[in-house]
């Protein structure tokens, strides 16, 4: 017994000390991964050198993870950090948190500047690829290539009632020359279906092609038992060249690939010019024959965009003082120092990288990272977590609301994506990390997510219930309006609603229950069942089983409102009016202008999002309007450190038109107006121009600022501060009705509408 204790012990040592061992890799790697985020954020975001504007800073983000993930000291950590920041930023310098100021200004100040240029990053919240929206950045002074979001592309259109049910691929080579993240080559797949819907999609966005070499893709996909048709081609994503050849399309059978005969797949077509075999999408971008690049034959054809360097002038009037420096802790052993001022002469920014270094380092993101960005590769998440952190961590405007602790949830999240995960899993983690922003527009959207239908009915929330509001399809007899669903799949429905609400974004309570309700609880894949266990009004327990047969779309065409609605525009009582805002397009209204200006009262239904219709407003008062104040943050300064320059110059100025409304006005809104409703709702709250029923809007408002993930994902948030007319907050808070009207479970059953009832009842009062 004496020696099997021993033994025992012994074996309980060895196996404390693995852990210990375990533990400290896991530290390390967390350590490691944390500062090189960090730097990330600061490098791509605010150090001015020409050099950091050149690379993909997707890839790059991927490829450092790579290389400081096994470090396996504070030193090798600072090595790897040097090697792969210092080619793009010269006047970087990383040191131990305890070393002593040292940075001479001399390394990168020249001694005369009277005939240089200042450069700084200037951002007025950040620009992130979108070129539609209100968001910008810049360096200050220089001649930078102007992005275009926008693409070029060649197609082709197949029957297809040969292949329904046989899986396809495309084939082809491609050799691309683009340059900066939002530059890409693709080919593309697609499978459209009888009813409308679409049916297999890939078009490369989470692998696109930047390779500068003769390289052979593919895609392969099902072409659904009711599809109509077969689309493939293959596009230029932004500005550059990208040369395509053999692109040739197959269906499998028994087991073997045959190709699809299709017209001039070699583009060796001698006619080509004159009557040409591929058309292109946009006059923008140039197609065209080449004999100069081809991988097989005699010709391949030319995608291609030049863009022209524009000059950077100011956005606003702050600006780093000369010679500023910045400090930032990287982890508990590491801090960085970098200018947030450089000077340019007319060959760019001083100091310079060596320029055959620098393109050696270009050249190695590319080789170094798989030419797939899966999310399936620890690398590639760590790297959407490096990237969507720094993002919100410099720029995000309501933390200050929000009371998140940004720094305390990035270990959190390196430590989730480090694990041994798939895409799917990696998909909820991204959505967790988004949910801590506590922002109603964020989401994260995933190229392979299929949980996208529904069964055929409408949830709602009444009375701290989860019940049927609506039955879309009137065949379906065994569940009744009006009953409480209390567990879905065999999981009781409260419990599903806790799970859930981790992976969501919200401001509010109310827009909480609006995800939950629309997009959540009961949607799946496509044709996959649910099931519903159900009580009724006298007690009993029943379930049903349910097909998810209606696509998110068919379903917001069908009636997504879970009460009932009169039309658009109509009389619903003797000179009393309905307008759903949700609906009815402007000029709609118009149309009906003098009728409705004369009625005894009208009712504006705000429970969704407007139609472009807000000019309504104007109709409604005898002063100019003016909607929230929409704040932009202007910063020059990393991790939110600056004293905020907001740029309020986008609000809604809106002049009285005619004709007045004479009658009583009532608007209805609840949890489900957002963003632009809420926009439309609080001019109404601010200048007193209708009485306001129903329940508080979702209380997240602004311009969002959407940006992609490698591997395939996409994430919207809040990037603007909107406060109310009086300065008071609207984050987590909305509009607050005047009177408040919840959803009972006895008018759900009855078919009636109890903010309707209400509106109908003060407009009749008022007689």
């Amino acid at each position: 017994m004496k020696n099997l204790a021993i033994t025992f012990a012994a074996l309980l040592l060895i196996a404390l000390q693995s852990y210990q061992v375990s533990s400290q890799e896991k530290q390390r790697h967390l350590s490691n991964t944390e500062a090189f985020t960090k730097l990330y954020g600061y490098i791509r975001f605010f150090h001015p050198s020409d050099e950091a504007q050149k690379i993909d800073w997707e890839r790059f983000a991927v490829f450092g993870m790579q290389k400081v993930y096994d470090a396996g000291s504070t030193e090798q950590l600072r090595e790897a950090l040097i090697k792969l920041f210092l080619p793009i930023a010269p006047t970087l310098k990383i040191d131990s948190v305890t070393a002593f100021p040292g940075y001479e200004k001399t390394s990168f100040m020249p001694p005369d500047v009277s005939n240089l240029k200042k450069v700084y990053w200037q951002h007025s919240g950040v620009f992130l690829g979108n070129y539609n929206n209100v968001y910008r950045s810049c360096r200050v002074n220089t001649l930078e290539v102007q992005q275009v979001s926008d693409f070029g592309s060649i197609s082709r259109l197949i029957d297809a009632n040969k292949y329904l049910g046989k899986k396809i691929r495309l084939k082809g080579f491609v050799k691309a020359k683009v340059n900066g993240a939002s530059n890409s080559a693709h080919l593309w797949l697609r499978v459209d279906l009888n009813n409308g819907k679409m049916g297999f999609f890939e078009n490369m966005d989470s692998r696109p092609i930047i390779l500068n070499a003769w390289t052979e893709y593919e895609i392969i996909g099902k072409v659904s038992a009711d599809a109509s048709k077969i689309i493939y081609g293959a596009f230029l994503s932004g500005a550059g060249d990208m040369w395509i050849d053999e692109l040739r399309l197959y269906f499998e059978e028994n087991g073997e690939w045959v190709e699809i005969p299709t017209v001039d797949a070699d583009f060796e077509n001698p006619d080509f010019r004159s009557n040409p075999t591929w058309n292109l999408n946009n006059e923008k971008y140039r197609l065209e024959q080449t004999e100069k690049e081809k991988y097989s034959g005699q010709k391949s054809i030319l995608i291609s965009r030049s863009i022209n360097s524009e000059p950077q002038l100011k956005i606003f009037e702050k600006e780093p003082e000369d010679g500023e420096l910045f400090t930032g802790v990287l982890n508990s052993e590491l801090k960085c120092t970098f200018p947030l001022v450089l000077y340019a002469d007319n060959k760019g920014t001083l100091p310079r990288t060596d320029s055959v270094m620098l393109s050696s380092f270009m050249d190695s993101l590319i080789t170094s990272t798989d030419r797939i960005m899966s999310a399936n590769n620890r690398n590639v998440r760590l790297a959407d977590i490096c990237i969507a952190w720094n993002i919100f961590q410099h720029f995000y405007p309501y933390f200050e609301i929000t009371g998140t602790n940004w720094n305390e949830v990035l270990p959190k999240f390196l430590e989730l994506a480090a694990e041994d995960i798939d895409e799917m899993e990696f998909h909820n983690v991204l959505r967790k990390l988004i949910a801590e922003l506590k922002d109603g527009h964020g989401r994260v959207g995933f190229s392979k997510n299929i949980t996208r239908n529904y069964p055929p009915i409408i949830i709602d929330y009444a009375e701290g219930k989860v019940v049927v509001a609506k039955i879309l399809d009137a065949k379906l007899n065994n569940i009744v309006q009006g009953d409480e669903i209390i567990k879905i799949d065999g999981t009781d429905v409260k419990e599903k609603m806790k799970d859930l609400s981790g992976c969501i974004s919200y401001a509010s309570s109310q827009w909480l229950m609006t995800r939950l309700l629309n997009e959540e609880l009961i949607n799946g894949k496509d044709d996959s069942e649910v099931e519903l266990t159900l009580r009724s009004e006298k007690g009993d327990i029943y379930n049903v089983v349910l097909k998810r047969d209606i696509y998110i779309e068919q379903l917001l065409k069908k009636d997504l409102y879970q009460e009932y609605r009169p039309a658009e525009i109509s009389e619903v009582k003797n000179n009393i009016y309905y307008v759903n805002l949700d609906r009815a397009k402007m000029d709609a209204i118009d149309s009906m202008i003098v009728v409705l200006s004369g009625a005894k009262g009208v009712i504006f239904d705000m429970r969704g999002y407007p139609r472009g219709n807000h000019d309504i407003l104007s109709h409604l008062s005898d002063t100019p309007l003016r909607s929230a104040f929409f704040s932009i943050d202007n910063r020059i300064h990393p991790d939110r450190t600056d004293n905020v320059e907001l740029d309020t110059s986008s609000r809604w100025n809106m002049e009285p038109l005619k004709p007045r409304f004479k009658g009583k006005i009532v608007f209805l809104t609840n949890r489900n107006a957002i963003s632009y409703a809420e926009s439309v709702m609080g001019i109404v709250e601010a200048y007193d121009l209708g009485i306001i029923i129903g329940e508080p809007t979702a209380g997240t408002n602004g311009n969002v600022n959407p940006f992609k993930l490698p591997g395939g994902f996409h994430v919207t948030w809040t990037g603007m501060n909107v406060v109310k007319h009086d300065g008071s907050v609207h984050h987590g808070v909305g509009i607050i009705p005047d009177i408040i009207v919840k959803r009972t479970v006895k008018a759900i059953r009855e078919g009636r509408d109890e903010m309707m009832e209400k509106a109908l009842e003060i407009i009749e009062d008022n007689e």
